[in-house]
């Protein structure tokens, strides 16, 4: 009987770093994404702004695009390595606050 509780123990321990490791991978990859959306959307302002000839750029929805970016990419990365329907429900719930946050945005831009 000791032996099967140490076997047991050691499988939830393994499990436990597992879902550590996935969470800490999550955040890096979805910090990643979030710069590359944040640096698409600074140039997409300065280049339809230059165009329109405006002096400052345009009040929009591009923060609330980038934050439901990165939640949907922490949501998405742990779905993948987890397999939890939580997280993909999650996951696509941000994905579709994102594309309206985008379509907002870029709309308001085009004007």
């Amino acid at each position: 009987m000791e032996r099967d509780e140490v076997l047991e123990k050691s499988k939830k321990e393994e499990n436990d770093e597992f879902e550590t490791n996935v969470f800490k991978n999550s955040q890096t990859f979805s910090i990643i994404v979030l710069i590359i959306i944040c640096v698409l959307f600074l140039v997409a302002n300065a280049i339809i702004s230059d165009i329109k000839g405006l002096e400052t750029g345009i009040i929009s929805f591009d923060y609330a695009a980038i934050l439901s970016a990165y939640v949907s990419g922490i949501f998405f990365y742990n779905f993948s390595k987890l397999k939890n329907r939580f997280h993909f429900i999650a996951g696509i719930t941000f994905f579709l606050i994102f594309i309206c946050m985008a379509f907002l945005y870029f709309s308001n831009l085009i004007g």
